[in-house]
């Protein structure tokens, strides 16, 4: 999941600047375009991933799935 939400990010900052958007995540997620419910969706898949073992597996939210099919339909 993580490996979708850096490279949306990143289109949103290069969007917004026009220059090569930040390696670190947590810059790519407090640029002023990303949304509070965006973060705290995020942030609640972070603390998720910080409990789970690599081979743990868990339904995507819906509003996380209709969010990236939304974003990569737009980028």
């Amino acid at each position: 999941m993580f490996y979708f939400l850096r490279p949306l990010l990143a289109g949103r900052w290069i969007e917004h600047t026009l220059s090569q958007p930040p390696t670190e995540f947590e810059r790519l997620l407090q640029a002023e375009w990303a949304t509070d419910d965006e973060r705290q969706m995020i942030s609640q898949l972070q603390a998720a991933k910080a409990l789970a073992s690599e081979a743990d597996r868990w339904p995507m939210p819906e509003e996380l799935s209709a969010w990236l099919t939304e974003q990569m339909a737009y980028f």
